[in-house]
């Protein structure tokens, strides 16, 4: 979708919104970006990242000021929750002094107080305006106008979780001397240790019901799914919701002004929908029609041996009895999947797809089309021999908040045979600036989650440098959370079949989180590369290839199609994971489960010197350079096959 021609349009139809995008081939749905490959832009200084905010138990909560009596100060502002603003402190009457702001908490942004402060990891900051909470894409911008009372729309209430038990938890699981090392919960035992009660589920169900919204369900432990008004919302949340126009696109969209006042009682972590969630985008490059089967002598396009034999995979290294799961938003044709397989010489997978929130994997989009069946292609060129490739496929256009319930689907299964899927590949992302807290903090609870479960999610950087929302340094959400491998983009360079050299790829992400603390595992990564953050969580974690120009011939629509981007690295990476579970199986090992402590415990104790190749040629992905050791163009690689093959599966 390429142009000015396009248009977006968002309409309210007896109440219901319905979204419609104007193109010059037809009229739509869609949210899938086709990106152009452009050289990435000149680095203007970095733009200072904030201070991290590590999850809490708290609920997005605001504490009531005290009023201040006759010639008395007003009374304190309240403590701010994981991402809640601290309640204002009272105006004291004639000739009283102003109550001061309350404190930020976790996170939480402080109340004015004559002025307030802002909360930074609980300690005292300089102030922010009320409207901090909204998600930052739209800071500057003037509403559009204030919804419609009457407008309905679909959210997510959050209940709050033992943060801080699953944070213990999860130091224990990487721990070699703790009784708990790699003893991985189920979903169920995962609930009944951590989930707030039943009892506490219902009764705040019934307390929103009673305020007069339609609560539909109890869905995956804790979330609650409701339909609600605009009025009802600003009356329960205290948001006010206006429109405004969302940057880059001629689209109007639902956002929540201001502080989100919940009552504490209700044991809420956050409320999504409020505003409308971000649109998450592909990260696919489509580049030109490719040969499938033509020798590469010093670069691709790369068929399903050609990738294994440039990354030195063993022959015996199938994946068979593994799955491997991918998170889509569109669709795919089996006919182009197995058409692949042929191809290749390769078996066909057997398919199983999980259809979220009403999708029946109808494709909507050609461009979000290439994404799925290059996830698919790719995981199969890797794993020719897994048991099954699970694809959980949901659509942003049928249901704004369906990304989110996909990944409640991944870790607490409900449908189907309830399979619990322990490797995971995602394409999918969007600006970590794009982001509200609530949905950052909320997704990082359900990722933390797979991770005590033992599931290893694979999620792709980003294909646009150091400058992931086209124009500021920041990072890709999900590859910045800390519970999901981030990977990377590399050049990758071969000479009669085998790897060659290897270079950072331009439109690779990676730099720092501004809003994840540095992971434990994390520390004293690079102590002699100022570019490596030693407060904020650093991505990639790896990489591999990405480059369009050293692509992979992927088959869309009967036709061959060059395709890179981190796309491409994440589904490589997640089948290469098969391998290494595989290969504990045979050697009758515990599963290695979370992969990102044993992988950075590897690194500090240097085995990883000849398991990966360690990319230090000084290339840039815009504004990270490759440098010896960890850096934050590649992370700390890109895979050598059987020597990694072999570190990953000793115990």
């Amino acid at each position: 979708m390429h142009g000015l021609q396009n248009g977006v349009r968002e309409m309210s139809c007896n109440h219901t919104k319905v979204v419609f995008l104007f193109c010059m081939t037809g009229i739509f749905l869609t949210s899938a970006r086709c990106t152009r490959y452009l050289p990435a832009p000149p680095a203007p200084a970095p733009v200072p990242v904030s201070p991290p905010i590590a999850p809490s138990n708290s609920n997005e909560s605001t504490g009531s000021g005290g009023v201040g009596g006759a010639g008395g100060a007003g009374g304190a502002g309240g403590l701010g929750g994981i991402s809640g603003a601290g309640g204002p402190g009272s105006n004291g009457a004639a000739g009283g002094a102003s109550g001061a702001g309350g404190a930020g908490g976790i996170g939480g942004a402080g109340g004015a107080g004559g002025v307030g402060d802002s909360g930074r990891t609980g300690v005292e900051a300089p102030s922010k305006p009320a409207t901090d909470n909204m998600p930052a894409r739209y800071h500057g911008q003037a509403p559009i106008g204030h919804l419609d009372p009457h407008d309905r729309f679909s959210i997510r209430i959050d209940m709050a979780i033992d943060d801080a038990g699953v944070d213990a938890y999860l130091e224990e699981l990487a721990d070699p001397k703790s009784p708990s090392y790699k003893k991985y919960l189920t979903p169920e035992e995962f609930r009944a240790r951590f989930y707030p009660s039943p009892a506490k589920v219902s009764a705040t169900r019934a307390s929103l019901i009673a305020e007069g919204m339609d609560v539909d369900e109890v869905t995956h432990g804790n979330v609650l799914k409701a339909q609600v008004t605009a009025a009802q919302a600003e009356k329960v949340f205290g948001s006010q919701l206006d429109y405004f126009r969302e940057p880059g696109y001629a689209l109007l969209r639902r956002v929540s002004v201001g502080a989100t006042h919940i009552d504490p009682r209700l044991g809420i972590r956050s409320v999504h929908g409020l505003s409308s969630p971000p649109i998450r985008h592909s990260h696919a490059i489509a580049l030109s029609r490719a040969v499938p089967n033509a020798l590469p002598m010093f670069s691709g396009p790369y068929n399903a041996a050609q990738i294994r034999s440039a990354y030195s995979i063993p022959a015996s290294a199938t994946g068979a009895g593994q799955t491997v799961g991918l998170i889509e938003l569109d669709g795919y044709l089996l006919s182009d999947i197995n058409a692949y397989a042929q191809a290749n010489g390769i078996r066909r997978p057997k398919m199983t797809n999980i259809f979220i929130g009403g999708f029946d994997g109808t494709i909507q989009d050609v461009n979000a089309q290439g994404e799925v069946t290059l996830d698919i292609e790719l995981v199969n060129a890797m794993v020719p021999q897994a048991d099954e490739i699970r694809v959980y496929q949901a659509s942003q256009q049928l249901d704004e908040m369906a990304f989110f319930d996909a990944w409640s689907e991944i870790a607490n299964p409900s449908i189907g045979d309830q399979k619990l899927v322990k490797i995971i590949s995602c394409s999918w992302g969007s600006p970590e600036s794009s982001m509200g807290p609530a949905i950052i903090g909320s997704d990082g609870a359900l990722f933390k989650q797979m991770a005590a479960q033992g599931q290893t999610i694979f999620a792709a950087a980003g294909d646009s440098g150091a400058y992931d929302d086209g124009s500021t340094i920041g990072v890709d959400d999900p590859a910045s959370q800390p519970g999901v491998v981030g990977v990377g983009g590399t050049s990758l360079q071969t000479h009669l079949g085998a790897w060659k050299s290897e270079t950072t790829w331009s439109g690779g992400g990676g730099g720092h989180s501004s809003y994840w603390a540095l992971p434990s595992w994390q520390k004293n990564l690079s102590p002699t590369n100022p570019e490596v953050s030693t407060t904020h969580r650093n991505v990639p974690d790896v990489s591999m290839d990405a480059d369009p120009q050293t692509g992979h011939s992927i088959l869309v629509n009967n036709q061959w199609t060059v395709f890179g981007g981190t796309s491409c690295a994440a589904p490589l990476w997640a089948g290469f994971f098969a391998h290494i579970e595989q290969a504990r199986v045979a050697k009758k090992l515990k599963p290695l489960g979370w992969l990102t402590p044993a992988l950075y415990s590897l690194y500090h104790t240097k085995a990883l010197t000849h398991a990966t190749h360690d990319i230090a040629d000084g290339s840039s992905n815009g504004y990270y350079h490759a440098a010896p050791l960890y850096d934050n163009a590649t992370g700390v690689g890109s895979i050598i096959g059987t020597s990694l093959l072999n570190a990953l599966s000793a115990e």
